[in-house]
């Protein structure tokens, strides 16, 4: 690791400020020359002084930069230093004379006046007493601030997390914080324990202290939460804590009773006396799921044949249904709730077809919808109804990200089914929502493939509703004549079912190009976008091929092919406007992707205006506006969106995505790299999601036998749940 450097000067020009989490670009005034820095500075003003910590860096465009990650402040010391801090513009109306009025009477002391006796202040000319308070609230404000910033950098807590304990504990943050130091991981959950365990350590707080069990604990079961499970069996949550805070298991038992009786966690016990611990929101809201689930499954129905309907259908599609399919169609139709999952070409799509038609024959209001905004538009595409996110369904404008204050709140919905496709992608929380907002009588039919990648969030949905003994549930496992046409729909199949791809054929819908170089790799990559493909099937060169990458990291991951496409694709060009946001550069043309949830972000369709972008849309950066520093991007489903400086952090070049975030799309043309990776990612069916990724044609470039190991890598990958027990038992 690089040691830090340091630099002391002052700030001379604000390029930009982010308000949102203070990231600054400014230029900085040292030893007879002027430099530009990067990072995070709250409350700079012109002319500040400070040290800053850190390492200079080269920008691909703007050259030689400066880039800190902690600082100190140094606060003025001079008649003239004074004055141009009083006056620098952060109380409206207090100018250059005023501030000199101010340092005429009280000198050097002028600060800490201002900061413990407002009412001196106002005795000054041309100083009100809340003109004077509001001074005080100011510069209290950035005193303590600071104080914060000096007391918690060195621990390796960076100022945008800095400033959101700030905002929690205001002037008590210092004081809290000797008390018991954990408290820094009810604000900030990003925050590494080792950092806070620091400042314990530095405080002299015992190793065994109640406070750092109950938070590691809490931490244990929040970083468990992350991996995708929403409990741990106790006794491996003793192992991993005891472990993780090198303590006797005693202590920990000890802090879990206490926990309990709080109301932190919650422990179930289930078959064969098994305890399985959970934060307590979480098991009330998986709680609430299977308490709903089970009514709806008690909520029965007369059934209605509707077999003679169905053939109606059938010729007035021109379809011909497998019996398997008309069960699943009879299924979804007479029960509440109903799950209907299958392999690519298996007929899920005709299904849901079928369904629509049916229930609004019968003046049914109907929702169809997927988890989210690429896959409520391909399903549109393919069905020809329209479909929503389930956030637009429910109209959720917000969901809280700290578990301990989610609250499962929605309105309910005024329709008569609801019909869910891509329902692997299904997490609890996003569930949990759903569910609630289903009226008695509301059918649900959830509709995907099982044996896809699980949901990003926590939870594993679709296969616990599976495995309820009372489910009414069926397993399409016939492809389709039509199907078994396509090699990308049979190789998918032949994954699924541990067999090796057939890579030899060279006159279908998916190739093999053997290459085991990363930069040979690179090349042809860009190569079967700009030109091969075309002579196979006609295709637009960044809007119709998409790369699906395994990893991020690496020479041939996503955060290095984006680069190397955009240079190629979309290059730099007098036509196309561009923005600089840190070391990224958005060019008009590129296809971008949202990383991140935002509730709040507005944006207009057509003759509609609302508000929320989320996680895994895509579009392309439409208009650049750097004069008051705007990026426009035109998502797939429409919406346009305006992305200031504020945002721009939430949004990422999308030529190449992970197998994670294409879940729920499809893509004309897919082109996936295999090149080594960790065996804990590169498992079958990951490989598995990649191939079904593609519609018209799938290009696979890498080494044979990692796509082998992939297919033979069955890693373990099942979540650990409660929905299954709670269903059944």
């Amino acid at each position: 690791m690089e040691k830090k450097q340091e630099i002391k000067g002052k700030v001379v020009s604000i390029i930009y400020y982010n308000d949102k989490n203070t990231y600054s670009i400014f230029l900085f005034h040292l030893d007879e020359k002027t430099i530009t820095c990067t990072g995070n500075l709250p409350f700079i003003k012109l002319n500040d002084k400070y040290i800053l910590y850190g390492q200079y860096v080269e920008h691909n465009v703007y050259g030689k930069q400066f880039k800190f990650d902690t600082f100190e402040k140094i606060l003025p010391s001079t008649e003239e230093e004074l004055i141009s801090y009083l006056s620098s513009g952060a109380i409206k109306g207090l100018g250059e004379k005023t501030a000199e009025r101010i340092i005429a009477e009280f000198g050097d002391k002028s600060i800490e006046v201002i900061k413990s006796n407002p009412k001196k202040i106002a005795k000054i000319k041309g100083i009100s007493l809340n003109k004077a308070e509001e001074l005080q609230k100011i510069v209290n404000e950035e005193w303590y601030f600071l104080q914060l910033v000096k007391f918690l950098n060195p621990y390796g807590i960076n100022n945008e997390n800095i400033s959101k304990i700030y905002k929690e504990y205001q002037s008590k943050a210092i004081d809290l914080i000797n008390e018991n130091p954990y408290l820094i991981l009810d604000i900030v959950e990003n925050v590494d324990f080792s950092y806070v365990d620091k400042i314990a350590s530095d405080l002299e707080f015992e190793i065994v202290n109640i406070n750092r069990i109950k938070y590691g604990v809490k931490y244990t079961l929040l970083k468990n939460f992350e991996s995708g499970n929403t409990c741990l069996l106790y006794e491996k949550l003793l192992i991993a804590v005891s472990k993780f805070l090198h303590i006797d298991s005693e202590y920990i038992e000890n802090a879990i009773i206490e926990m309990k009786v709080e109301n932190e966690i919650e422990i179930e016990t289930r078959e064969n006396s098994e305890e399985y611990v959970y934060l307590a929101r979480i098991n009330q809201i998986e709680n609430m799921v299977a308490n709903k689930i089970k009514s709806m499954l008690n909520e029965h129905e007369k059934k209605v044949d509707i077999s003679n309907r169905i053939k109606i259908i059938e010729k007035k599609l021109e379809i011909t249904l497998t019996d398997m399919q008309r069960k699943a169609i009879e299924m979804g139709y007479n029960n509440n709730i109903s799950v209907i999952t299958g392999g690519p070409g298996t007929g899920k799509t005709t299904i849901i077809q079928c369904l629509m038609k049916l229930f609004l024959d019968d003046g049914k209001n109907v929702s169809l919808c997927a988890p989210t905004g690429r896959a409520a538009k391909r399903i549109t595409e393919v069905t020809g109804y329209e479909a929503k996110t389930i956030h637009r369904l429910l109209d959720l404008t917000k969901i809280e990200e700290r578990i301990d204050k989610l609250q499962i709140k929605v309105e309910q919905l005024k329709t008569d089914v609801v019909i869910l496709d891509e329902a692997s992608m299904l997490d609890t929380i996003i569930f949990g929502f759903l569910i609630k907002a289903l009226t008695p009588g509301t059918k649900l039919i959830l509709i995907g493939d099982v044996n896809q990648l699980p949901a990003v969030g926590a939870g594993d949905i679709l296969n616990d509703l599976i495995k309820c003994k009372e489910m009414n549930c069926i397993y399409l496992n016939e492809i389709f004549r039509q199907a078994k046409e396509s090699l990308i729909v049979v190789n998918a199949h032949k994954v699924n079912n541990g067999i090796y791809p057939d890579l030899e054929i060279k006159d279908k819908d998916m190739f093999y190009i053997n290459n085991t170089d990363n930069d040979s790799i690179l090349n042809e990559i860009v190569d079967l976008c700009k030109y091969r493909l075309n002579s196979y099937i006609t295709c637009d060169s960044i809007k119709d091929i998409q790369v699906i990458d395994p990893t991020k990291k690496g020479d041939v991951g996503t955060r290095n092919l984006n680069k190397f496409l955009q240079e190629s694709l979309n290059p730099k060009s007098k036509e196309k406007a561009e923005k600089v946001y840190g070391q990224t550069i958005f060019r008009i043309g590129d296809k971008v992707m949202q990383v991140k949830n935002n509730y709040d972000l507005e944006w207009e369709k057509k003759e509609f205006e609302g508000q929320g972008v989320y996680n895994g849309d895509m579009g392309y950066v439409t208009q650049i506006n750097n004069a008051d520093n705007i990026v426009q991007v035109t998502f797939d489903d429409g919406k346009i969106a305006e992305y200031t400086n504020s945002v721009l952090e939430e949004l990422e070049h999308a030529y190449a995505i992970t197998v994670h975030k294409s879940q729920g799309s499809e893509f004309d043309v897919v082109i996936l790299p295999i090149v080594q990776g960790p065996p804990m990612l590169y498992t079958r069916n990951l490989l598995y999601t990649a191939i079904t990724r593609a519609k018209k044609m799938l290009v696979i470039i890498g080494d044979r036998r990692i796509v082998d190991k992939m297919v033979d890598n069955m890693r373990n990958n099942d979540r650990i749940t409660g929905l299954e027990y709670k269903l059944n038992y």
